[in-house]
């Protein structure tokens, strides 16, 4: 399969100034043979097996073998609408339990919801596992059909079939579908439990809810008070929808450090046959669906951007399954190979130990431990080095990972950047003209400032909402927020900021308005919204949102000190003028933003330099600017010399998977202040 996608992805990429109509058929044909090749990957999402219809799944796969597809799509349709309509059903009582302070209630709807949620996914994903059948392709024909018609050779009848099959499977979508997805009701499931005293199962539930939202703040909290002040001993921090996999590995690692080799060798065979079955669900996941965009006239440009959504759906995975409980393991699917290979080596098994001792080897080639356990079996277990190749599935599997590496990086080096040509862009920039009312106002470019992504722009905030931020930060800001000194950067300033999560829990306690927390996410995403369209990117991410002030402690005309010395905000200055990514730089940083909140001050301003900390530009801050530029970029503050320096400080990644967590549990606590306020409103 890969013999046909990578010359045609390495024939798209040489042709760097075709037209965006051009450009887009070759992603496309490319994306489209991909999916329907079968080059599957792993989704966002585990399935658990605790709740499923083995005896209507046997029935499902008997009636399909049959040719009793009509039946099964009918049956599976009848079903699944009533699933659907149960679980929105169970939502929604479980939130009018708690509303109404019925923590028993709460507890019963909110586990009824996940238990009815995970049978609806089961059936899906069943459904859809059959329909894969429909897809059998002719690969003269597919060869053929590249010089005539390619789109028939890709979509023809084989995958109007399939598509025809998983349209029967019903839309997997309803009211509550993306809160069941991200387990919101463990939220007010653990809660509950906590009204009731029950604080092991509420230390199981927030758990359970963490599992899927790692970088929430609040919950974290809420979890070191069961632990630490409740009492909660650690064995009892589960997963309530752990999948097969995750405990069929937990066992396995156990059996490892009992050194009981033969029941180890069967648990980790099976953790890694349910490994597989978890990761064939999870990809048929991520194709479910995704929003179409109204601004496609041609067939192949909407397939790749549906294409687009489903890869980097699959890409990010992995990390995904290698979550365990509360922790993250490197990968367990080269533990389960480690294990396989040691525990088969311990029971005189030494080629099936050197199988998987190669399958680890195909993932980690210089992986130095396995190398030597390759050594020692062939040195002193006279294992000759033929018996060292992998299983074909693992292989496989690996074609799978390379391929998917190959479509996200051409997505992101070549896509992107095509695409700034076509009317995407053109609507871009009619919103950036007109954004917040057409009050914004460029007054100095990258060439203007010496760099390539670079901008200052005004009009971001008004007066008022810039006091309101100094006085926030004034009142409630931590001194040395974020650092282990009060003036972690210079001695002759204080240094003074209020974390999203912060101002989150001072509303919680009813220390800060709940205005004040909107105001300064509002403001902080007007700022991602539009670097994001003036630089004409994808999607962009906030990684870190930080409202800073630094004040001088004593006024100087002169001083030889900065405010802030010059760095880059994802790479380490070395003393040659380069810059090294290292583990603790923040790499995954793409863009930065500073929104001024005042210019009362002296000195304080924004400096850009070249690689030898030589200045380009400077910048004066004031109420409503922003200054936006490539997180890679040299930069500094100049010492503040008297007043208060105030500023909204937004750091951006491409990485969904380091989005800032803290921005999305404030709007869900804001969100679920106010629907509050309006239930007791009413009554």
């Amino acid at each position: 399969m890969l013999i046909f996608l990578l010359p045609l992805l390495l024939y798209s990429c040489s042709m760097k100034m075709e037209s965006v109509y051009v450009y887009k058929f070759r992603l496309g044909l490319s994306l489209l043979y991909f999916s329907y090749m079968q080059i599957d990957t792993v989704s966002s999402i585990a399935i658990t097996s605790d709740s499923y219809d083995y005896e209507n799944n046997d029935r499902y796969q008997s009636e399909a073998q049959h040719g009793n597809k009509q039946l099964l799509s009918d049956t599976l349709e009848f079903e699944e609408k009533n699933l659907q309509n149960l679980c929105d059903h169970s939502f929604q009582a479980m939130k009018d339990a708690y509303y109404d302070d019925d923590w028993q209630g709460c507890v019963k709807h909110g586990l009824t919801a996940s238990k009815l949620f995970q049978d609806h996914l089961h059936k899906l994903v069943s459904c859809r596992r059959l329909c894969k059948h429909e897809l059998v392709y002719d690969q003269h024909q597919i060869q053929n059909g590249f010089k005539s018609d390619a789109i028939l050779a890709l979509y023809g009848k084989s995958s109007l079939r399939y598509t025809t099959c998983v349209g029967k499977c019903v839309p997997p979508r309803f009211l509550f579908y993306e809160n069941l997805l991200k387990r919101e009701q463990y939220d007010y499931i653990q809660i509950c439990y906590y009204k009731l005293k029950l604080y092991v199962k509420g230390a199981a539930a927030a758990t359970t809810f963490l599992v899927a939202n790692p970088k929430h703040d609040y919950m974290s909290t809420n979890l070191a008070n069961y632990r630490e002040h409740l009492g909660v001993p650690e064995d009892d921090l589960i997963d309530l929808e752990a999948a097969d996999y995750q405990k069929l590995y937990k066992l396995a690692v156990n059996l490892y450090e009992e050194k009981k080799w033969s029941q180890q060798l069967q648990h980790s065979l099976a953790a890694l046959d349910s490994y597989y079955d978890a990761y064939e669900n999870c990809s048929v996941l991520c194709e479910t669906g995704y929003a179409v965009g109204i601004d496609h006239h041609e067939f192949i440009g909407a397939v790749a951007d549906q294409m687009e959504e489903v890869i980097k759906c699959k890409y990010g995975c992995t990390s995904t399954l290698s979550r365990l409980d509360l922790k993250i393991v490197d990968n367990i699917l080269l533990n389960i190979y480690h294990h396989l290979q040691y525990s088969y080596s311990q029971v005189g098994d030494y080629k099936s130990g050197a199988e998987y001792a190669a399958a680890f080897l195909l993932h980690d080639p210089l992986n130095a431990n396995m190398l030597t356990n390759k050594k020692y079996l062939m040195q002193e277990k006279n294992v000759p080095e033929k018996w060292f190749q992998p299983p074909q599935r693992e292989v496989e599997h690996k074609q799978r990972l390379d391929t998917l590496a190959e479509l996200m990086q051409y997505l992101h080096t070549e896509y992107v950047s095509q695409h700034s040509l076509g009317k995407k862009r053109q609507k871009q920039l009619a919103e950036l003209e007109g954004f917040l009312g057409g009050n914004i106002k460029v007054n100095a470019t990258a060439a203007d400032l010496g760099g390539t992504e670079r901008f200052v722009a005004d009009g971001f905030a008004t007066p008022e909402q810039c006091s309101h931020l100094i006085n926030m930060c004034q009142m409630h800001g931590v001194i040395g927020d974020g650092y282990s000194a009060r003036n972690p950067l210079t001695k002759h300033e204080i240094f003074q900021g209020l974390m999203v999560n912060t101002a989150q829990q001072l509303v919680e306690e009813g220390k800060l308005a709940s205005p004040l927390l909107s105001m300064y996410l509002e403001l902080s995403e007007n700022t991602r919204r539009y670097t994001q369209m003036y630089f004409n990117l994808h999607e962009l991410y906030f990684d870190f949102t930080h409202l800073v002030c630094r004040t001088a402690l004593d006024e100087r005309s002169s001083r030889d000190d900065l405010s802030h010395p010059v760095h880059a905000d994802n790479c380490a200055i070395q003393k040659d003028g380069t810059c090294h990514k290292t583990s603790s730089s923040y790499t995954h940083r793409a863009y930065s933003g500073l929104l001024y909140l005042n210019d009362n001050f002296e000195g304080g301003e924004f400096f850009f330099t070249d690689n030898h900390k030589h200045e380009q530009s400077s910048v004066k801050p004031k109420c409503g600017r922003l200054v936006a530029f490539n997180a890679g970029d040299y930069h500094g503050v100049k010492a503040v010399r008297s007043g208060r320096r105030c500023a909204l400080a937004v750091w951006f990644t491409l990485d969904p998977h380091h989005s800032e967590q803290s921005r999305a549990d404030a709007r869900d606590m804001l969100d679920k202040l106010h629907n509050h306020n309006l239930v007791h409103d009413e009554l």
